[in-house]
């Protein structure tokens, strides 16, 4: 996990229990953050918070990535495929004569399609 030689750690045993005391800090501040996050997306965001948890998958944290990637204007998209081409899920289809071709969207809210495959 860390770049440390055994013989380092051994030289040095304090300076490496410093720096694990200072990763674990880190690490705890980061959870609370987000306990605080899933906490206050459902007070703040309102009816939007329900929409979006009611989806299968998404929970807490990431109804509250997704909410802050489409904002709260529900007008913002007249149709779900507008919101799905936005993501980058819609599928972009190429026809010309009898050729047809259906490929994957390049131009896409990178945030909100990760999002979706967390």
């Amino acid at each position: 996990m860390w770049s440390i030689s055994r013989k380092r750690v051994a030289s040095r045993p304090h300076k490496w229990c410093v720096r694990v005391v200072g990763l674990l800090g880190a690490q705890a501040l980061a959870a609370k953050r987000l306990s605080w996050a899933g906490k206050w997306f459902h007070a703040l965001a309102g009816s939007c918070a329900a929409i979006i948890t009611s989806f299968p998958g998404p929970g807490a944290l990431t109804g509250a990535r997704i909410l802050a990637e489409i904002g709260d204007n529900r007008s913002r998209f007249a149709e779900a495929n507008g919101l799905k081409a936005f993501a980058g899920a819609a599928s972009v289809t190429r026809a010309s004569g009898k050729h047809l071709a259906v490929m994957a969207r390049k131009v896409k809210n990178q945030r909100l399609a990760a999002a979706g495959y967390v």
